[in-house]
């Protein structure tokens, strides 16, 4: 019986030897792509995929292709070996590229079957693959998102939707010298920059601001928790934009301080698709009668200060006298 039982563990670990033998092959064939970068000389792409290869390493292969449908068969031939692009973190865009070449590559990746659109997309100032080097650049988007409210984090799903609802997308922009975030670009209907001031407008107007920090007269000002909403009336938007502030400055210095830099902005030929889209949900009626060329607004801010309270209760117990 005992002899059954050695036998029985021995042919049972010879088992799991084999079948972890065949896992670390399986494995040790697949290219597991973190993050890709775009850029183009002339008439030729330059693909860069940088893959993980364990041990917390990374190693970047290249490929030069006219076509970029051929970059994937070409990097598998270099490498020999199954991409894996379910775990691709980030996208990177050259500023080098221009819309059709975005464009080209927007519907490259969204007609395969293997990439799941969560990953997001940046273009980058001064691009080259020393970019690769920074593993925090998504952490940096996404802090300053949270903290600043300069940039959105547009992940791809949310260009493609962008791109079929509006015809329009805006992507975050980092220089590649210092990673310093320079604004948003605008994409597919519009080629245009927006600085670090218009970008933080525009993501308020659109309601894609956490939070948004800014100085008037050299007074830090620090908005949070901000919601915008929409009143819509045939071609008369009323846009209500609410938030808790911390600064040392009244809430009325804030508010007119807003309020007259985001005219300004609306009045500055910026692209109207997302208010007609507006307009066309909550009107549909108006919008589908008249061809709506002019749009007016109306700006409603209401601010509230944030009341900070640093007592803890342990500090309320009286000492005797």
């Amino acid at each position: 019986m005992k002899r059954f039982i050695y036998i029985f563990l021995f042919v049972g670990f010879i088992f799991l030897f084999i079948t972890g033998c065949s896992d670390y092959n399986e494995i040790n064939n697949v290219m597991i792509v973190d993050s890709i970068g775009i850029d183009k000389n002339n008439n030729t792409y330059l693909v860069s995929f940088n893959t993980y290869i364990g041990n917390n390493k990374y190693e970047t292969y290249d490929v030069e292709v006219s076509d970029l449908d051929t970059s994937f068969n070409q990097i598998y031939l270099l490498v020999n070996k199954k991409i894996y692009l379910s775990h691709l973190n980030i996208l990177y865009l050259s500023s080098n590229l221009n819309n059709s070449d975005i464009l080209d590559i927007i519907n490259t990746f969204n007609n395969r079957d293997d990439l799941r659109g969560s990953f997001l997309v940046t273009m980058i100032n001064n691009y080259d693959k020393d970019i690769f080097k920074n593993r925090n650049i998504s952490t940096l988007l996404n802090n300053n998102y949270n903290e600043s409210g300069y940039v959105y984090p547009v992940t791809f799903n949310e260009i493609i939707s962008d791109y079929l609802d509006l015809s329009i997308s805006y992507i975050p922009v980092i220089d590649n010298r210092d990673l310093s975030i320079k604004g948003s670009f605008s994409i597919f209907l519009e080629e245009r920059f927006y600085n670090i001031e218009e970008s933080s407008y525009l993501n308020i107007l659109f309601n894609k601001s956490n939070a948004l920090s800014f100085d008037i007269d050299n007074s830090l000002v620090k908005l949070i928790n901000i919601d915008t909403c929409y009143l819509i009336n045939r071609n008369n938007i009323t846009i209500n934009i609410k938030s808790l502030f911390v600064s040392n400055l009244d809430s009325k210095t804030i508010k007119s301080y807003l309020e007259r830099n985001i005219y300004s902005f609306i009045k500055s030929n910026i692209n109207a698709n997302y208010f007609i889209s507006l307009i066309k949900k909550y009107d549909y009626l108006y919008y589908k009668d008249h061809d709506i060329k002019n749009i007016n607004f109306d700006i409603n801010i209401m601010l509230e200060k944030e009341e900070f309270n640093n007592t803890k209760g342990d500090d309320l117990i009286e000492k005797d006298s």
